[in-house]
């Protein structure tokens, strides 16, 4: 379980290309604030 956390941190951690080279992470915190921000 603890490897498995680990594995996600640094999946949801890595910038991707297709992403325009921001992490997963940070486009989910920008979704929730433009959810948040109605």
């Amino acid at each position: 379980q603890e490897a498995i956390a680990r594995v996600e941190e640094w999946i949801n951690g890595l910038p991707r290309k297709i992403l325009g080279y921001k992490t997963p992470e940070e486009l989910f915190d920008e979704e929730l604030d433009l959810i948040y921000a109605l």
